[in-house]
């Protein structure tokens, strides 16, 4: 039997049926605007000022593996970090069943859960946040290197 007792948000990220631990969100925003941000970082979608500050936008389709999204109509803003997250859409807040371990070696999700009959990936909030910080450094190191 896998992990219970948290509540998750159901969400839609490129298309695909996903679950957050709320505990890993500390704001939730529709049709929050994004102003673009063109650079070398290709997750990032843009700036939004959000609850009284600026934050960088990432696309999570796109950090997720799951191609980047047009069109994103919510951004959840994460608790661990001063950045937010586009997404598809977003169904609300419910208790989790047991989490399952996920069938793969994804470190961006730390298991599985089903809700009225869709399994979801429990998208490991922590991991995300990594890969955010991979890319920058990425893209730190290459134009250091340039001079």
């Amino acid at each position: 039997m896998g992990q219970t007792g948290i509540d998750v948000l159901l969400v839609t990220v490129g298309g695909r049926p996903y679950a957050v631990p709320v505990t890993d969100v500390s704001a939730i925003h529709l049709n929050a605007p994004v102003s673009p941000c063109p650079g070398p970082v290709v997750a990032l979608r843009g700036l939004a000022f959000l609850r009284r500050a600026v934050r960088p936008v990432y696309d999570l389709a796109w950090l997720m593996g799951v191609g980047p999204v047009d069109g994103a109509r919510w951004v959840v803003e994460a608790a661990e970090a001063p950045i937010a997250f586009a997404l598809d859409a977003c169904e609300g807040a419910v208790p989790a069943g047991p989490i399952q371990p996920c069938g793969d070696d994804d470190r961006r999700c730390s298991g599985s859960l089903v809700v009225a009959g869709i399994a979801r990936p429990v998208i490991r909030m922590t991991a995300v946040l990594a890969a955010v910080s991979e890319l920058v450094e990425t893209w730190r190191t290459e134009r250091e290197a340039r001079g």
